[in-house]
């Protein structure tokens, strides 16, 4: 017969008066065992997502958090806490889940609620059996804040500027930027009227370096000409630019039509009109 977890003598007094001795199971995994079981060791779990200094876009949340398990020499089974906080030293916690039963496939994982984005965060957690518990690992991550892209701006022509040519280079500063942003690409547009509504020539130019320069297809002359630029990484696009303005060159003056060539042994005439020569 198995012995019971905890075993109770007790002796009756011949005044009425009872007493009892216990004395504490042998068996670690009884439930009424409290307090560390020596010679019970059981390690730190490994952090596996998110890796330490892994950042985060807004549309990942929820954030699921995965260990891989910890190892016990103990025969009592291990459960988890996982905790998350705004500080290092965990006085801030935002997360907290106790008495997780470990994953099958040698991994365990919670997903959090969802956090404040533009923050850095810490991680933690650490396996127990009810007596013994396991050394914490810890990691960090952060969640980036909301991407935007400022708008570009115009650096020339400008001011309704007279340019030299019916194919002016528009240029402008590099558009800045916070959050996820990708690498960015400019779009420009030119047209006769300023609602843009009647486009003459557009064009899309990857970023160059500090000032980005747009090219345009020949213009018509003697015209003012509106302009504007925009940046996009594809998924965050900044404002249009300030509107500009530029003046294209007038068209060049026709030239000469040249003299007719007499054909050879046709007669000339010299600057005496009375007189006719050879040519």
């Amino acid at each position: 017969m198995r012995s019971p977890s905890l075993r109770v003598v007790c002796t009756l007094l011949a005044l009425g008066l009872g007493a009892c001795q216990t004395s504490k199971s042998s068996n670690p995994t009884a439930p009424t065992v409290a307090g560390p079981i020596p010679g019970v060791n059981i390690s730190s779990p490994t952090p596996l997502e998110p890796a330490q200094g892994f950042k985060f876009k807004e549309s990942e949340q929820p954030i699921r958090l995965v260990i891989q398990n910890a190892v016990t020499n103990g025969v009592r089974p291990l459960t988890y806490t996982f905790e998350v906080a705004s500080d290092s030293a965990f006085t801030t916690k935002v997360f907290s889940r106790s008495a997780v039963e470990p994953g099958a496939d040698n991994k365990t994982s919670v997903q959090i609620d969802r956090l404040d984005i533009g923050r850095s965060y810490f991680w933690r957690a650490w396996a127990a059996d009810g007596a013994n518990t396991g050394a914490i690992a810890t990691a960090g991550f952060e969640i980036f804040p909301k991407p935007a892209v400022t708008a570009p701006g115009p650096v020339s022509p400008i001011n309704n500027e007279a340019v030299s040519s019916t194919t002016p280079a528009l240029r402008v500063t590099n558009a800045t930027f916070v959050g996820p942003v990708g690498g960015l690409a400019y779009e420009f547009q030119v047209a006769s009227d300023q609602a843009f509504s009647r486009l003459v020539t557009a064009g899309i130019v990857n970023e160059g370096g500090g000032q980005t320069t747009f090219t345009s297809t020949a213009l018509p002359n003697s015209a003012t000409m509106f302009w504007r630029a925009r940046a996009t990484d594809g998924q965050t696009t900044s404002a249009w630019s300030t509107t500009q303005t530029f003046r294209t060159p007038a068209a060049p003056a026709p030239s000469p039509s040249p003299s007719p060539t007499p054909a050879p042994g046709a007669p000339c005439v010299s600057s005496n009109p009375q007189k006719i020569i050879e040519c």
